[in-house]
């Protein structure tokens, strides 16, 4: 049974997604803790943008709530704290257990915490550019 189906979601009415991003979003693989109500999760942010970030986890977090996420650039000596808004929540079941994929959101007001991640996505986008 190698097959992987999703059993639960939980997302927002408004259209989400590729469809309505307004920023490119950079693959990347870097571990992330998610924080609400006092209570820590682990995840890796496997794509980030100036808006947001996908985070995988094995914890499934309800849609519409607010998160802080705490995280490290890998071109920054200090981690980065930064509020988000869960806009979806997908739960996957496979053969290596369950995952869940997490979209998130920024909040507006980390206006510092946004600038560093724009320095961050031009320098990935330039490097990419320079090897192609």
């Amino acid at each position: 049974m190698d097959r992987i189906h999703t059993v639960a979601k939980s997302s927002s009415a408004a259209k989400s997604g590729p469809e309505m991003r307004t920023s490119v979003r950079i693959p990347v693989m870097i571990p992330a803790y998610i924080t609400r109500n006092d209570r820590e999760y682990l995840g890796t942010v496997l794509n980030i943008s100036i808006d947001g970030m996908f985070i995988k986890t094995v914890d499934f977090l309800p849609a519409h709530v607010d998160v802080e996420i705490l995280f490290h650039l890998p071109v920054s000596k200090y981690p980065l704290k930064i509020g988000a808004r869960i806009v979806w929540c997908s739960k996957i079941v496979g053969p290596e257990g369950t995952i869940c994929g997490i979209g998130l959101q920024f909040d507006n007001h980390y206006l510092a915490e946004r600038l560093l991640l724009k320095t961050f996505i031009d320098h990935m986008l330039a490097e990419k550019q320079q090897e192609s």
